[in-house]
């Protein structure tokens, strides 16, 4: 499996000042590196755990660096009444529709109108995998997807108060949406969260494109800063001056990955209480709301539902799981990007 350095937080911080003006959908910023083609069969994640194996974290902040809240109750994490009713799910049309309008055509991602989706150059490979390799099996394995969206769903304080909760205490708060067939060929939209915080705790978690050893914690302080009387630091339009989403848009974009609608994600369908993938980098603590035989149903159907979270309008979240990763997304697969 492909794997990059991940850049300090000093750098990542300096983005975000660039960033926080910005919509979702920036223009690119490529970072010119020299890379070579991989296919999607060959990325497995097959010694996830193993540190050796891995680039080595030396920048980040961990949870005993992370400062002291003072000024908050603590509260109970259990599920609300909101976040354990089940909307009502999509229909077919309504997620074809929503698909194609991104740009994206899952039967045929040649032909897609979004010119990032059709210009991959290991296209025929990954639309093997969406058509054929994605489901049916009982064993771990990848699920290539496609992005059909970024979707921040927090941006301010009174945001935060309505975050999707999870059991172990993250209030779930960016999202990268995707797209992918099922086992009889039925179009699935789900999200796979990017950016989560947990208040009790202290800490914000973060993931980026490539897969490491260990989780990616990051000190609130930097990213949601607050003032002397314990009240966060807000923009003019009283949003946090750090929005979640470009967390993921800042360090696609100085990895050398496209990020937005087009991009690629493998996501690995490993058993999250497999002590062999234990301090993986979605691994943070949450209980997982679905069973091992849950999870082996989704890799034979591949239907989305299982993993027990729904946004408020339907949309199934992926999580908790092992890892994910978009190394298919390097500017340099994509026949039309054009070195700086």
């Amino acid at each position: 499996m492909r794997r990059k350095p991940f850049l300090s937080v000093c750098i990542l911080l300096l983005a975000f000042v660039l960033l926080a003006c910005q919509a979702i959908e920036s223009p690119d910023n490529p970072i010119s590196d020299n890379k070579s083609l991989v296919s999607p069969e060959i990325v497995e994640p097959t010694a996830l755990s193993t540190p050796e194996n891995t680039p080595t974290k030396t920048a980040t902040a961990t949870k005993t660096a992370t400062a002291t809240k003072t000024a908050t109750a603590t509260k109970e994490f259990t599920p609300t009444p909101e976040a354990t009713a089940a909307p009502k799910e999509l229909t077919q049309a309504q997620i074809r529709f929503e698909i194609l309008k991104a740009g994206v055509n899952l039967d045929n991602l040649a032909r897609s109108t979004d010119e990032w989706t059709s210009s991959h150059m290991a296209l025929d490979v990954i639309q093997d995998a969406i058509d054929n390799r994605n489901f049916g099996g009982e064993e771990e394995n990848t699920v290539t997807a496609v992005v059909i969206g970024l979707e921040e769903t927090i941006n301010n304080p009174q945001e935060l108060e309505q975050a999707i909760p999870t059991d172990g205490g993250w209030k779930l708060m960016a999202f990268v949406k995707v797209a992918f067939k099922d086992v009889s060929a039925n179009w699935r939209i789900a999200k796979l969260p990017v950016y989560a915080y947990h208040e009790e705790n202290n800490m914000i978690w973060g993931k980026i494109p490539s897969v490491m050893s260990e989780p990616q914690f990051l000190d609130p302080a930097n990213f949601m800063p607050r003032d002397e009387n314990n009240l966060y630091i807000l923009d003019e339009k009283k949003n946090f001056t750090h929005l979640p989403i470009n967390f993921w848009i800042v360090i696609n974009d100085a990895d050398g990955y496209h990020h937005g609608t087009g991009s690629f994600i493998k996501i690995f369908t490993a058993w999250v209480g497999n002590p062999r993938y234990a301090n993986n980098d979605c691994i943070i603590g949450d209980p997982p709301r679905y069973t091992e035989a849950d999870l082996i149903e989704f890799r034979k159907t591949g239907d989305p539902n299982i993993f027990g979270y729904k946004d408020d309008k339907g949309y199934p979240i992926i999580w908790p799981l092992v890892t994910f990763q978009a190394d298919l997304s390097d500017k340099t697969f994509y026949s039309n990007y054009e070195q700086p």
